[in-house]
C-alpha cells in the first residue's frame, strides 16, 4: 500500500471511531488527525443514525487500540487497504471531547462539517459513459441542474457519504434538477442513499432537504429514482419518456419522512 493512501487532510474523510462515552469519541487517524478545537463534526453510527451535529472542545492522545476491538474491526464491510490500516497494531487512537454528551458503539465515523466542500453548482455539463457514477454527491447546499447524463453505469446522479471508503459526508439542501438522463446501465439513475458498516438503509435523517425535480429520463432502467433516509425532501415533476426498459415504479422510496 502507498504510504500516501491515506490523505494528510480531513476534507472529504471520515475518522473511523472505537465508540464514544459521555461526550468523549475515540478515534483512529489514518494520517494526520488536522480536527482542531472549534471544528464542527459529523457522526454517523455503526446503524447509519446521523446524530446532530457536535463541535469539538479539546484533542488528546489516546493509546493503542485493544485485542478485542481489532477483532471487532475485521469483521467489517471495508476496503482492504483501509481495513490493513485500521488492523495495525502499533495504531494510535485519540480522545476528542465534543459540546454534547454521546454515546455509541465502536463503528461510527466521524467528519469534519468544514471541509465536506459545501455550496456548489453543476450546471450545463455532460457526464456519460462513465464506468461508475457521473456525478457523485457527499457535501451540502449545492445545485446539480441542467445536465445531461448518457450511458454511465452506476447511477448518474449518487448522493451517499460512503464508510467503506471512509468518505464523508451526508447532503442537507441539496437540488437536482432540469437534468436529462438517457440510458442508465443500471436501475437507480438518481441514487439519495447512504448506511453505516451495518449496511442496512439508515434511518431518515442520514440526509436533509433533498429535492429532485423536473428531471427526464429516457431508456433507463426502474426504479429510476432512488430517495433514501431523507428527511425533508420533495419528489416533484420527474417525467419518464417512453421506454421499454421501464418495468416497474419509477421512483422507489425507503425511510423517508
Amino acid at each position: 500500500m502507498s504510504e500516501n493512501f491515506f490523505p494528510d487532510t480531513s476534507g472529504g474523510r471520515y475518522f473511523f471511531s472505537l465508540g464514544a462515552s459521555e461526550g468523549c469519541i475515540r478515534i483512529v487517524p489514518l494520517g494526520e488527525c488536522d480536527l482542531t478545537a472549534g471544528d464542527t463534526i459529523e457522526v454517523v453510527t455503526y446503524d447509519g443514525e446521523r446524530l446532530p451535529l457536535l463541535c469539538v472542545k479539546s484533542i488528546s492522545e489516546g493509546g493503542k487500540i485493544s485485542a478485542e476491538e481489532l477483532e471487532r474491526i475485521k469483521t467489517l464491510p471495508s476496503n482492504d487497504n483501509i481495513k490493513a490500516a485500521l488492523l495495525n497494531p502499533e495504531n494510535q487512537y485519540q480522545n476528542i471531547v465534543v459540546d454534547k454528551v454521546v454515546d455509541f458503539e465502536l463503528g461510527a465515523v466521524v467528519g469534519n462539517r468544514d471541509r465536506m466542500g459545501n455550496g456548489f453548482l453543476v450546471k450545463d455539463c455532460n457526464f456519460s459513459f462513465n464506468r461508475s457514477r457521473g456525478v457523485l454527491i457527499k457535501a451540502s447546499n449545492g445545485m446539480v441542474v441542467n445536465n445531461v447524463f448518457e450511458g454511465n453505469w452506476i447511477s448518474s446522479i449518487l448522493v451517499t457519504p460512503e464508510t467503506w471508503w471512509l468518505e464523508s459526508g451526508c447532503s442537507d439542501n441539496v437540488f437536482i434538477e432540469g437534468n436529462r438522463i438517457i440510458g442508465n446501465k443500471r436501475k437507480y439513475a438518481i441514487n439519495v442513499s447512504g448506511s453505516g458498516y451495518s449496511q442496512k438503509p439508515a434511518p431518515a435523517g442520514l440526509h436533509c432537504g433533498i429535492t429532485v425535480k423536473n428531471n427526464e429520463f429516457e431508456n433507463c432502467l426502474s426504479p429510476m429514482i432512488r430517495f433514501q433516509s431523507v428527511k425533508g425532501g420533495e419528489l416533484v415533476g420527474n417525467h419518464v419518456l417512453e421506454s421499454d426498459k421501464r418495468t416497474e415504479a419509477v421512483t422507489e422510496i425507503v425511510n423517508c419522512d
